[in-house]
Parts: structure tokens; C-alpha cells; sequence
């Protein structure tokens, strides 16, 4: 077909097993009584299916399958690997679980000693919510407050490796 022609191969292909409408088979008969490249592409697709329609059924042999199955060759299956589960608890995270209480725990005891050294204190030590918890409640306060800022301004370099991941 040539380069400035619109007849696409689909619109002859639609012509020849007669698919589209009266008006538009006029149009594209018409057009191939003109255009060489779409005439020799329409003779060819009307060989092609008349080749195809006098080829005719064919039967395979008898003992076709049976023959075929004998050329394949037969394969032990592999076994299957079966990973074996540990019925024990590993202890390490326990044990990684347990430094991290101690390690806040002595973090939490020393701020505690460490507060009078800090000039507000003598200030933040009379409020009411302070002589309530005590010094050791402030301490942990802080830490866990100091643990949660650190926590949030991790989050987003956290969530960004967990999309890497997937």
C-alpha cells in the first residue's frame, strides 16, 4: 500500500469476508479499482482463504498421542524441600528486647540524679504536676518524649526504605 494511502489493511480484510457496511465496501472497492498495492493486497488475502478452504480436515494418526508421550522423556520428580521449622523460640529478640529496657531504665536513672544540676529546675520542681510524678516521673517523661521526637523525625527516611523494599 502505498505511503499516502488510508486504506488500512484491516479495512480490506473487512471487505473481502464482507464485515462492513454497503456504503463503506463501495468506497473501499472504488479505491482499490485505483490503488495497485491495495488490489495485490485484497488478491492476496482472497488466495490465502481460498488455499485455506480447499486444504481440508486432516486426521492425526492413530497411536498419535501414545507415540508422542513415548518421546517425552520421563522425569523423576524433584523432592520437595521442606524447610524445618524450630519449634523453640529463638531468644535473641528477647534478649535485644530486655537492653533496650535496661539501656531507657539507666538512661531514666541518671537523668534523674542529673536534674537538680539544670538552672530550672528549682522552678519546674514546684509545679503540681511535678511534685506529683517526682523527679524519676519527669525523667522518664522526658525520655520517652525524647524518644518520640526521635521516632517522628525517623519516619520518613523509615517509610522511604520500606517502599524501596517492595
Amino acid at each position: 500500500m502505498a505511503a499516502n494511502c488510508q486504506i488500512s489493511k484491516n479495512r480490506l480484510l473487512a471487505v473481502h469476508f464482507a464485515e462492513g457496511t454497503g456504503e463503506e465496501d463501495r468506497l473501499i472497492r472504488a479505491h482499490v479499482q485505483q490503488c495497485v498495492e491495495c488490489r495485490l493486497y485484497l488478491d492476496l488475502i482472497g488466495n490465502t482463504d481460498r488455499w485455506l478452504c480447499e486444504w481440508g480436515d486432516e486426521n492425526p494418526p492413530a497411536g498419535g498421542f501414545e507415540l508422542l508421550l513415548e518421546r517425552i522423556e520421563a522425569a523423576e520428580p524433584l523432592p520437595a524441600v521442606v524447610k524445618k521449622r524450630n519449634t523453640v523460640l529463638p531468644i535473641t529478640p528477647f534478649l535485644k528486647i530486655l537492653t533496650g529496657i535496661a539501656a531507657m531504665v539507666g538512661i531514666i536513672l541518671l537523668l534523674t540524679h542529673r536534674l537538680a544540676a539544670f538552672s530550672f529546675w528549682d522552678k519546674v520542681r514546684l509545679w503540681w504536676v511535678v511534685e506529683w510524678i517526682g523527679p524519676l516521673g519527669v525523667a522518664a517523661a522526658v525520655t520517652i518524649c525524647a524518644g518520640v521526637l526521635i521516632t517522628l523525625a525517623l519516619s520518613p527516611v523509615l517509610l522511604w526504605e520500606s517502599q524501596l523494599r517492595r
